[in-house]
């Protein structure tokens, strides 16, 4: 038997004789990559949505302009004559003014995550940018009328007709609603209100001065020309729209990375669990199959044959496992984009399906399969012929005595370093948090060492505990779990591991919750905490009528 692809059949045939074995192991696979994959995708599709947001905002805006001075605005005057210069279309005054809006009772809308604001309105015609579409009404006349966004009215149930209140920080505003407007982008449960421009800069703008202007180019006239003709001519600071847009989509890109970093994070932990589950499976199955390798070897395979067999069916459950945790992130992306959805975060983008987001977890998931099956594997093929005639199982491995020492000694340096960084009173955060890691480090190596060795006067009585009550069943499952020290501690290490990650996040997160709670005991003495608009304004005004 010295055809290779002999033995690719015979790895091919065992993997479909024993389906469930394929299945339980590339489950292992399946948790790890899932999460790499759907931490691509979230962050794609995440990095899409505000893409998409910023795209709409400056899509047809030739020029953003601001003050040349920070914290001086735009003079009416500029502004005009802005408007009025030959190689400019249109211009739009930018920005919004905070609100809360009420029905006629004075009952506040509760926007939960969203936001009310109120800005100035322009025709389709005049609009800089991607204009808004009417769906119902007219577009609002006068300082009293408004026109509002659609999802606003499926959310409130608010109609044309309806008498609304704007709470500004100046005074209440009474406003009536005179036509419905469909946005570029979904606002979720976010209340937009627009009236004219002319009254909106009566109402918010005591000089006429505003913080920002969005201007179109005339015929003929580039972007870049533009920019260059209003930063020459007035004392603006202006930049084209796709370079704002290029600038913040960068910013925001930026600034999301920690979101992938930590998902990935959990993906590689949940790989490095699978590590132990798959090595540990692809042991119990060398094991099984040492009579099947011995038969193999007296028939003429090699030991270069036999343990290429073994990671060849490594290959496959890596790949197998892979494809289908690629496919479970998709699921994670689709199920948390439905629960986004229901608490009004409504996020767009697909599914984020990139190349990465397929290929990197494929190639990682399948990479550590074959690492976690090479040393199985090896033993496989140092099995021999005259294992064929064995009845019972060989004894386990080698001496632990070496690897306990060493996984003692590991074991007692982490709890060391864990107590110093604990107890370090004087020490930087840094510093601290440094110990700790690299003593939580050394328990896990060390206990992952010294675990086979600490198994053996420890899983016979807890075995004779926890097995007395299914009897005969139980005394066998304990029996085998003392056969094979290293077998069984590598299980159990796995688990304990997994369990070890679950906790650290549940105390973090209850001792997060206990330190804010101790927080607000300790310094809000008041009866009721009123909460403002999400952006941290509150616009309550000084002429507030009395309840």
């Amino acid at each position: 038997m010295s055809s290779g692809k002999t033995m690719r059949k015979v790895s091919l045939r065992n993997i479909l004789a024993h389906k469930l074995r394929l299945a339980l192991t590339v489950l292992a696979v399946v948790l790890g990559t899932s999460f790499i994959a759907g931490s691509f995708m979230f962050t794609k599709t995440l990095s899409d949505t505000f893409d998409s947001a910023i795209s709409s905002s400056f899509d047809g805006v030739d020029a953003a302009v601001s003050p040349a001075n920070e914290g001086q605005g735009i003079s009416a005057e500029t502004r005009e004559a802005i408007a009025e210069d030959p190689e400019v279309g249109a211009v739009n005054v930018g920005g919004s003014q905070t609100v809360v809006v009420a029905d006629a009772d004075s009952e506040a809308f509760q926007t939960g995550g969203g936001a009310s604001s109120l800005g100035p309105f322009y025709p389709e015609d005049d609009h800089v940018g991607e204009p808004y579409t009417m769906a119902e009404g007219n577009a609002p006349e006068g300082p009293d009328e408004v026109v509002i966004n659609q999802d606003a009215v499926d959310e409130y149930g608010i109609a044309i007709g309806d008498a609304l209140i704007a709470v500004t920080p100046s005074e209440h505003v009474n406003v009536e609603v005179s036509g419905i407007y469909e946005p570029p982008v979904s606002m979720g449960s976010s209340i937009s209100l627009l009236m004219a421009e002319d009254a909106y800069l009566e109402r918010f703008t005591s000089t006429g001065s505003v913080s920002s202007l969005t201007v179109s180019a005339a015929e003929n006239v580039s972007p870049d020309a533009l920019v260059e003709h209003l930063n020459n001519e007035y004392e603006v600071s202006a930049e084209s729209g796709e370079k704002l847009a290029e600038e913040i989509t960068k910013a925001i890109s930026e600034g999301m990375q920690f979101i992938n970093y930590f998902l990935i994070a959990f993906g590689l932990i949940a790989l490095l669990v699978g590590t132990f589950i798959i090595a540990n499976t692809f042991s119990m199955i060398v094991a099984q199959r040492t009579k099947e390798f011995a038969l193999l070897r007296a028939l003429g395979a090699s030991r270069g044959q036999i343990t290429r067999s073994v990671v060849t069916e490594s290959v496959i459950v890596g790949i197998i496992g892979s494809a289908v945790g690629v496919v479970a992130g998709m699921g994670l992306v689709a199920l948390i984009k439905l629960g986004l959805s229901t608490q009004d975060l409504p996020m767009g983008g697909g599914l984020g399906l990139t190349v990465n987001a397929v290929v990197v977890p494929i190639i990682l998931g399948t990479v550590v399969t074959v690492i976690s099956a090479w040393a199985p594997a090896r033993r496989a093929g140092a099995v021999e012929p005259v294992e064929a005639m064995r009845t019972t199982e060989s004894a386990a491995g080698s001496s632990l005595k070496v690897r306990t020492i060493i996984g003692l000694v590991i074991l007692g340096a982490g709890i060391a370093f864990a107590i110093w960084g604990a107890l370090w009173a004087d020490g930087t955060t840094g510093n601290r948090a440094s110990l700790v890691g690299v003593g939580a480090l050394g328990v896990i190596v060390g206990f992952f060492m010294a675990g086979p060795a600490l198994s053996l006067p420890i899983v016979p009585l807890f075995g004779k505990l926890i097995g007395a009550p299914f009897g005969a069943v139980g005394a066998l499952a304990a029996t085998n779990s003392q056969r094979n020290p290293r077998r069984t501690s590598a299980t159990a290490f796995a688990l304990t591991l997994g369990l070890a990650l679950v906790t650290a996040i549940g105390m973090l997160g209850a001792t997060m919750n206990s330190s804010i709670a101790d927080l607000m005991e300790d310094n809000v003495s008041a009866d009721y905490i009123l909460s403002g608009p999400t952006d941290g304004s509150f616009p309550a005004p000084g002429n507030t009528p009395e309840l």
